[in-house]
């Protein structure tokens, strides 16, 4: 017994109360070498195990001061892997005499995102943000609102009307694209700006690229130290400062009659609802991990799925490792259907992924590249050479990523079925 190494919970570590489910739980931060910040939320039985260990101790010391507190030996199992397994190889212990405290180097990005560039610092963000910050006051939220249902009902108005529109000029399209970025800066300073009315300093803006599609990103780390409704708050700021630049837009062709704002303001309208998929890594997804109170709800619904699975199952197509979700029947039971629907979806997108790219590959890029090499360059102007020139990049930039995602995820389904086979 005197030969086991002894363990310590790091001194670096940080604990905060964390809103989240039924049951307390706690939010574990811990900082690496180049100050990223490793967050973890952790129940109050690991949470009161892991300070049990503020005091350096064996491994079968731990076990059996909890085995003595009433600990079951089933919870006791599943503590070893949570501790001694998990905790452990993200340094949140350490042994008694090691003198590196820091978590191990953090990814700079997510693993669903390719990658990412910021735009704009937390400084320059905390000075863009500070006007818009009342709009999520409560008198600033209801006005809002009512702002924002008036710009649906003038659009809808607009949409049911028959009207001919003219093809748009390459200037005009120019000048939708550029509409269409400023509307994606403000949904991003939205999420901000109710991240800074509650406490957020450290929001960084920028852009990357999501599993097949661009998309704009809002660091809102922070706002893990909120409760569950402000989280909620912040999640839906974003598609609430969209919806009241919808208004402005639907004014705009309200007294201009300009069909330019009309497509702006429909493609905004389409977008909020893109954003509001709970079944991407989106503002909706945000939305129900927060008002579930689960902080991973992926990663929760595929437990739910292994064990609902295996209850059910029969014969080899089991999972190997299916650990009794925590929580109650019936959420287990929703988040086990959740995670059967994002599967399908996620199927549904490869699929069409991988048409898409074969299209492109046999006819899309080959007819458009011909089609560019027929133009007359020289009796082009400045707006028509930017958007033939720039759509053809554009296309070149979707079918690499497209075939990057592609490619990575073949591997890894020979990896998946190699491993079924043995």
């Amino acid at each position: 017994m005197s030969d086991s190494p002894q363990w310590r919970l790091n001194p670096r570590a940080a604990f905060s109360p964390f809103e989240g489910g039924a049951d307390q739980q706690w939010l574990l931060e811990l900082r690496d070498e180049r100050g990223e910040i490793l967050r973890q939320t952790v129940s109050a039985k690991v949470h009161d195990a892991l300070r049990l260990l503020i005091q350096p101790s064996t491994e079968q010391g731990l076990i059996e001061n909890l085995r003595a507190r009433g600990w079951s030996e089933t919870a006791l199992e599943r503590l070893r892997v949570v501790l001694f397994e998990q905790a452990v190889s993200k340094r949140i212990l350490i042994g008694a005499a090691d003198e590196d405290l820091h978590a191990p180097l953090q990814t700079r990005k997510p693993a669903y995102m390719s990658f990412m560039l910021q735009l704009i610092s937390a400084r320059w963000v905390n000075q863009l943000v500070r006007p818009l910050v009342w709009l999520y006051s409560k008198p600033g939220l209801l006005l809002g609102a009512l702002w924002a249902a008036l710009g649906q009902v003038l659009l809808i108005r607009a949409l049911l009307e028959p009207r001919n529109f003219l093809p748009p000029s390459s200037s005009e399209i120019l000048t939708g694209i550029g509409i269409g970025l400023a509307v994606v800066l403000v949904h991003e300073l939205g999420h901000a700006a109710a991240a800074w009315r509650l406490g957020a300093r450290r929001v960084r803006i920028g852009v990357g690229w999501y599993v097949l599609f661009p998309v704009a990103w809002a660091d809102l780390s922070e706002i893990w130290r909120f409760s569950a409704r402000q989280r909620a708050l912040i999640d839906v700021a974003g598609v609430f400062a969209q919806s009241l630049i919808v208004t402005v837009l639907m004014m705009g062709y309200h007294f201009s009659g300009n069909a330019l704002l009309l497509a702006a303001a429909a493609a905004a309208s389409l977008s909020v609802l893109w954003n509001l998929n709970p079944l991407l890594r989106l503002d909706g997804y945000w939305l129900l991990c927060d008002l579930m109170s689960i902080s991973n709800l992926r990663a929760e619904a595929w437990v739910a799925f292994k064990w609902h699975w295996n209850h059910w199952a029969s014969g080899r197509w089991r999972f190997a490792q299916a650990q009794r979700p925590m929580l109650s029947d019936r959420v287990s039971a929703l988040l086990a259907l959740y995670a059967l629907v994002s599967a399908c979806f996620f199927v549904f997108v490869c699929a069409l992924a991988a048409a898409r790219f074969a299209g492109a590959i046999s006819t899309g890029v080959p007819d458009y590249y011909r089609r560019l090499a027929a133009t007359p360059f020289a009796d082009q102007g400045l707006a028509d050479l930017t958007v033939m020139l720039g759509g053809f990049v554009w296309k070149l930039l979707l079918l690499v990523f497209l075939g990057r995602f592609l490619a990575k995820l073949t591997v890894q389904v020979f990896r998946w079925l190699g491993r079924r086979a043995a």
